[in-house]
């Protein structure tokens, strides 16, 4: 399922700039990321694979839509001579995004949605049992439930709503979707119109 991300942009990315090669830059940008924050909330808003799937798909699309038009907007704006350092600047929050990303983002997730630790606290909490280690939780809370794989995730589900930590996600990505949009229309007011 992981590599549904990574095969479809290898496959669709060059027939998705050629759809919007028209559409304006900033408005491609807006686009692809309000379609991966949709991405984001389809991919965890079910226990079904095929929404899994269904997310994982409407994010690739949104990062074809925004990622090459973002370098492409970038070498527009840059003043002639000044495209490699604006590129390397471009690239600062990036770096930034990916490390704070890993770090914060890693252990919500790891706290709010990873199974094993959900298990593991749901048996701390209902059977006195803390400590049991996260790579046997399943199965030792399928043994004292009494309960199938499936119906503990299912109780796991409703007890801890993990679909919910993906909105947050979302919302930091429509914020930033709404921010290009706004952008979007001071550069038409005041700068370039072909941006």
């Amino acid at each position: 399922m992981i590599n549904i991300n990574s095969g479809l942009i290898v496959l669709a990315v060059v027939l998705v700039s050629f759809l919007v090669s028209r559409m304006r830059r900033v408005m491609s940008i807006f686009l692809g990321i309000t379609v991966a924050s949709v991405g984001l909330v389809l991919a965890g808003f079910s226990t079904s694979g095929y929404f899994c799937l269904c997310g994982i798909m409407f994010f690739s699309v949104g990062e074809m839509l925004a990622s090459p038009k973002m370098n492409e907007y970038l070498g527009v704006i840059a003043p002639e001579g000044k495209k490699g350092l604006y590129m390397g600047y471009a690239n600062i929050p990036n770096g930034i995004g990916w490390a704070l990303g890993s770090l914060y983002a890693g252990n919500i997730y790891e706290r709010l949605g990873e199974k094993a630790n959900l298990a593991v606290d749901y048996l701390a909490n209902n059977y006195a049992m803390p400590g049991v280690d996260r790579t046997e939780a399943m199965n030792k809370l399928m043994e004292v439930t009494g309960q199938s794989a499936q119906q503990v995730t299912d109780l796991l589900w409703d007890v801890y709503e993990p679909y919910k930590l993906w909105y947050r996600f979302a919302v930091i990505g429509l914020t930033a979707a709404l921010g290009m949009l706004l952008y979007s229309r001071w550069v038409r007011k005041s700068e370039a119109p072909d941006v």
